[in-house]
């Protein structure tokens, strides 16, 4: 949603885009190289990416509160000056960490809904316990469709968006969440304007996907 927000307001509340920024966060794609220090990887391998890049050195970061990290870099975000160009292009360098192996039987398209899901997850897990519970969900767009589905999951030890990212793949992974219902259409990435267009539009889609192959 905040690139639509980027894309058709500037920005979403005190936020503003001050310079050429590419969009982009939800990701996922195929190794075309891997750097020489780099362990757990090879050309070729299928991943989802987490957009957040925490600088593992601060206070927080130290205390494994990532999601505090004083010097966070999170794929196409206009919140610090320069702005973090994002994801939304044919090759894109990433850190190890933000790398998360997707299995054959799971689509480029739904591996690029791993960091949706993984909000979902975290806002179930601050939740609390749910069960016999009624609950509103305010907003079904697909994070909100999402938190519908993964209510049903009684997670343990997951607090921060850091963890909750590898918990959505390995959903995906293991088939126990279905996201393909949510992805309305996938469209080459030189019809972006037509696809920015559709994403807008609640009465036909749901989410749209840009394909940079």
């Amino acid at each position: 949603m905040p690139d639509l927000h980027y894309w058709q307001h500037g920005g979403f509340g005190t936020v503003r885009v001050k310079e050429p920024m590419v969009l982009g966060h939800e990701i996922s794609g195929c190794i075309e190289a891997v750097g020489a220090d780099v362990a757990g990887f090879a050309v070729g391998d299928r991943v989802a990416i987490s957009p957040s890049r925490h600088c593992g050195s601060c206070r927080y970061c130290q205390q494994g509160l990532q999601n505090h990290c004083l010097d966070m870099r999170y794929y196409g975000s206009a919140m610090r000056t320069p702005h973090v160009q994002g994801a939304f292009r044919q090759q894109i360098v990433c850190e190890p960490g933000q790398a998360f192996r997707l299995a054959d039987t799971v689509s480029d398209a739904e591996g690029a809904l791993a960091e949706p899901l993984s909000v979902a997850l975290h806002a179930v897990n601050r939740a609390g316990p749910l069960l016999g519970r009624r609950v509103l969900v305010t907003g079904c767009g697909p994070i909100g469709a999402l938190i519908v589905v993964a209510k049903e999951f009684d997670l343990r030890g997951a607090f921060r968006f850091h963890e909750e990212f590898a918990v959505a793949v390995d959903l995906l992974n293991k088939g126990l969440v279905d996201v393909k219902p949510l992805i309305s259409s996938t469209l080459p990435y030189r019809d972006a304007g037509r696809a920015f267009a559709l994403a807008a539009d609640r009465t036909q889609a749901m989410k749209v996907l840009l394909d940079f192959g």
